[in-house]
């Protein structure tokens, strides 16, 4: 029997074992994957031989790494992440650059402030390549946890533990409506004044979560009720459409749907519940473990943040 691997697991059978772990099936991480079931299993079995022990616990419902599994998962993970950064690194200097910044934001942020910042960013520091990739909050910190980004922006209200956390920009709550609707006459509302009337809100996938719609969840089961979102949409612009002529509502930040708002002619009443105020963070790793370019864009980001004692993040930063 084999007593390890032996230099004969590839990057290939190393991705494809992450991906069957974090989709849960062979058949699911084989979809993803575009190849077929029966490849993958292939790749695991022969993992498991150069290994000497199962990886996987195969089941009705699914796979689950064993303990040996976890293991590999986790090296897995640092192995792969590793070589995406220095393929990145690598490919920037081919391309007469000096440093490649990888950024999760979620939709609120890149709805509201992050374009501008990064533009901004971008016109100071030329030999810098930012990748950015729009994502849900809880994804924005489970991606900074895998290492799959630099830097990441998500609400603050969701669970940063293990990973380094500054405040940063705040966003406002209010409720979307058509004019005519029998609220629209109030300068602004509570919460709980909405609950009777039918919601439409924003995508929300059952495997990953939406960080905005289970606040909204939270807050109305703590005032007892359990209301239901009657359509769901992708954004928020669709949402501002189909609230015209209806009697629905829609809890939507204020500073990323005024402008469709005001195109559509739908009324935004702000709430008056203290956690309508949401604050943004930005969540790395460490940020002493950042590159300098990953640094030089923290910096940028809470220096021209509405967070307090930027100046000073910004120069302990960029000291390091």
């Amino acid at each position: 029997m084999s007593t390890g691997l032996n230099g004969r697991v590839d990057p290939v059978s190393l991705r494809l074992f992450v991906t069957v772990c974090d989709q849960g099936t062979i058949a699911a991480a084989a979809e993803r994957e575009c190849i077929t079931a029966s490849a993958i299993s292939k790749r695991v079995a022969e993992m498991e031989y150069w290994v000497g022990t199962p990886l996987l616990h195969r089941g009705q419902r699914g796979v689950q790494p064993t303990a040996a599994g976890i293991a590999l998962l986790r090296h897995a993970r640092q192995i792969l992440r590793s070589m995406r950064e220095l393929q990145a690194e690598l490919s920037d200097y081919s391309d007469g650059l000096r440093g490649h910044v990888r950024l999760l934001v979620n939709m609120s942020s890149l709805a509201e402030f992050v374009p501008e910042e990064i533009q901004a960013f971008v016109q100071a520091n030329p030999d810098i390549a930012i990748s950015l990739e729009e994502r849900r909050s809880a994804d924005v910190v489970r991606g900074i946890e895998d290492g799959a980004a630099d830097i990441g922006i998500s609400r603050a209200f969701l669970d940063l533990q293990g990973l380094e956390s500054f405040p940063y920009r705040y966003d406002h709550f209010a409720v979307a409506m058509d004019p005519g609707h029998p609220l629209a006459r109030f300068p602004e509302l509570w919460f709980e004044q909405t609950l009777q009337y039918d919601r439409i809100g924003l995508t929300c996938d059952p495997q990953q979560g939406d960080s905005m719609q289970a606040l909204m969840q939270k807050k109305a089961a703590a005032l007892g009720c359990d209301p239901t979102c009657r359509i769901q949409v992708a954004s928020y612009y669709a949402a501002l459409r189909l609230l015209r002529g209806s009697h629905a509502v829609s809890i939507l930040p204020i500073e990323a749907a005024r402008n469709h708002a005001r195109e559509l002619g739908v009324r935004l009443i702000p709430l008056s519940d203290a956690w309508a105020q949401q604050q943004f963070v930005i969540c790395v790793r460490s940020a002493e473990t950042l590159s300098l370019p990953a640094r030089k864009l923290l910096a940028h980001l809470l220096d021209r943040s509405s967070a307090g004692h930027a100046e000073r993040q910004m120069s302990c930063l960029l000291e390091k």
